[in-house]
């Protein structure tokens, strides 16, 4: 758990710009990570993801497990009418449906394996507990492959 206390939400609220307009994007103007270009903000030393510590501020804790995922896609808005939580397969499929995510599937160069294929490989995987590694082999593809498809990395319109 990760305590917030009210100076830190009062200097959350000193590095943002609030938009115009219930619907408009509150953009971070704080730190960036140079490598995500995600919002950073510090808490107790240790630098936090800026759309994750907006969530938290508004609506609580949650499971760091989950990802905090944007209506409006602006990886630096921390307004948290666009937040929402998700799984990365929930934020791969809001990726792909607002086609955000060039994913490659059937028609992807080298692809070995087609679109029953993959829908095939997602059910043995959940419904037969066959793991990834027996999956690989089986589909004659590496183990990462197996575990691209089944986590919505590719083939994301096979639903």
């Amino acid at each position: 758990m990760i305590a917030i206390s009210k100076s830190d939400i009062a200097r959350f609220y000193k590095k943002v710009s609030f938009g115009f307009g219930p619907d408009s994007c509150w953009v971070w103007l704080g730190g960036v990570n140079t490598r995500t270009g995600r919002g950073t903000f510090w808490i107790d030393g240790d630098t936090r993801c800026a759309s994750r510590t907006a969530y938290r501020i508004y609506f609580g804790e949650f499971d760091d497990s989950l990802f905090v995922c944007h209506r409006c896609d602006n990886p630096n808005c921390v307004n948290p009418a666009h937040l929402f939580l998700g799984t990365n397969s929930d934020n791969q499929k809001d990726l792909y449906a607002k086609g955000l995510r060039c994913v490659k599937g059937e028609n992807g160069p080298g692809s070995k394996l087609n679109n029953v294929e993959a829908k095939g490989i997602r059910e043995l995987y959940s419904f037969a507990n066959i793991s990834q590694r027996q999956l690989a082999k089986m589909y004659g593809v590496t183990q990462t492959t197996i575990h691209n498809i089944v986590n919505y990395k590719t083939f994301v319109e096979v639903i």
